[in-house]
């Protein structure tokens, strides 16, 4: 996994999540910011939309310095078992996995998502611990990320993050108990690996029947865990709602009858703020990223995810490209040559049989230009059309001109006739006609001609409503026109 030098743990909780951003550039990492985002109230993990905006609220005033984050899930998400893997390389024990996995949960197979913690062995048997959790999470923390605007690296196990961020300390390789405000979670730790992750049905409150009550739970069970003859020790870590409390520790040794120690997460990275011992589980989360080992589990990134299919090399994609290009374009050919030959035959028929309907074109045509030969070339006509025009009202369908004509020798008495869907609309065209002036014609400077009356006396006549369309009036306008 490929991250820049600055990352961010982000671990879910019931009711708020820890936030811790740890950079690496060289030597030791560093812890530079932490806080506790509290969810608004009545919102959850499944309200993307609501609690997305208030986590990149979150994000700007705390002002941290990457949206790159890996999520850790809580054990109480988590479902675990205890597998036996032979002697075989990491490949084949993920395919082994993989077939037990879909035996195991083949009801439930298509909601789970799987990794497994731990390293098999090509040389020896080994045991490793396969971990899953409903598919709808890891979809609800997708979701939550980008309406928030960050970048999700990799979904882990908060839990075995914090368990092999404590293994390296004096007293990890044990039992590791993580106190929250919503619970605890235990993990027995093997080296650097989990071996059984749970969570304990125990109240938060750091109380001594509350301790009284973690311990029962650890007792019971560590009573059905194998031993392997070490003694046991537990390292207690406390969330930032307990994290005051020095007690707990001494209630919950003598409870227990084995070592308690408090690690500091000073031991892991630099910080200066003790107040940070209470996000090591969001810091230990973001050291995954940075771990030459990788991270525990990575949901999005599983190991048990179906293999890719074979690769084909570059090389025969070419030359299978390549031959498949020479046949295409040799059978291109043969094809474009059969179109081509196709398409002059198609238009030899064509021509030949067109020879009739060219005959009465010819006809048609000289038919055509006999009749204009004997048309009126009037301009007259072209005149009065055009200064009607601009006597018509611009919108349309209100008024329409049907028929034009000239009733006196000199060409100056005409007649109107159309069609209006009010009795208005005809009025108003005959007194835009009465007031119609336009320059008058001669050689006059330009700009200066003198303005004259273009439509005189022009009277409304016949103005009825139409017999044959309902709403429609019928009407005769009589003008003359010099």
């Amino acid at each position: 996994m490929k991250v820049g030098n600055k990352v961010i743990g982000l671990t879910i909780g019931q009711r708020s999540m820890l936030v811790a951003e740890v950079s690496q550039r060289g030597g030791k990492p560093t812890m530079q910011q932490y806080a506790e985002f509290v969810y608004p109230e009545g919102v959850g993990l499944a309200d993307a939309d609501k609690l997305g905006p208030a986590l990149a609220q979150f994000w700007k005033q705390q002002r941290f310095g990457t949206r790159e984050v890996i999520i850790g899930l809580p054990a109480k998400q988590l479902i675990t078992r205890r597998k036996e893997v032979p002697a075989a390389s990491e490949a084949i024990a993920s395919s082994t996995l993989r077939l037990q996995a879909e035996s195991e949960f083949s009801a439930e197979l298509d909601n789970l998502v799987m990794d497994y913690a731990g390293s098999p062995s090509a040389s020896e048997a080994t045991t490793v611990l396969l971990i899953a959790t409903n598919r709808k999470i890891i979809e609800q923390c997708e979701a939550l990320a980008k309406a928030a605007g960050l970048k999700v690296l990799a979904i882990t196990s908060t839990t075995a993050a914090l368990g092999r961020a404590t293994s390296r300390l004096p007293g990890g390789d044990g039992l590791v108990v993580n106190m929250g405000n919503a619970g605890a979670e235990l993990i027995v730790q093997h080296g650097q690996d989990p071996a059984h992750l749970r969570h304990l049905n125990s109240p938060s409150a750091s109380s001594p029947e509350a301790i009284g009550a973690l311990a029962g739970e650890i007792r019971r069970i560590m009573a059905s865990i194998p031993r392997n003859g070490t003694p046991q020790t537990v390292a207690l870590w406390m969330g930032p709602a307990l994290s005051g409390d020095a007690s707990t520790g001494s209630i919950l040794e003598q409870r227990l009858a084995m070592p308690v120690t408090s690690p500091e997460v000073s031991n892991l990275l630099t910080s200066e703020n003790r107040e940070a011992n209470a996000y090591a589980a969001p810091a230990a989360v973001a050291l995954t990223a940075i771990d030459p080992k990788g991270l525990p589990v990575d949901f999005l990134h599983s190991r048990l995810a179906p293999p890719p299919p074979p690769r084909v090399s570059t090389t025969t994609v070419l030359l299978v490209v390549l031959g498949l290009a020479i046949v295409g374009f040799i059978g291109y050919a043969f094809y474009d040559l059969g179109q081509r030959q196709s398409k002059v035959d198609r238009y030899n028929k064509l021509i030949a049989g067109m020879s009739k309907q060219v005959d009465q074109a010819k006809l048609h045509k000289t038919r055509l230009d006999d009749a204009a030969s004997r048309l009126p070339r009037d301009k007259y006509y072209t005149d009065v059309w055009s200064d009607l025009s601009d006597c018509f009202p611009r919108q349309s369908n209100t008024i329409w001109a049907m028929h034009l004509s000239n009733s006196s020798n000199d060409r100056t008495v005409w007649t109107l006739e159309g069609k209006s869907t009010t009795e208005g609309e005809v009025r108003t065209l005959a007194e835009r006609m009465n007031l119609m002036t336009k320059p008058a014609p001669g050689n006059f400077p330009a700009g200066q001609a003198p303005q004259v009356q273009a439509f005189e006396s022009a009277v409304v006549m016949n103005l009825r409503a139409d017999a044959n369309s309902r709403g429609m009036y019928s009407f005769t306008i009589k003008f003359t026109y010099r």
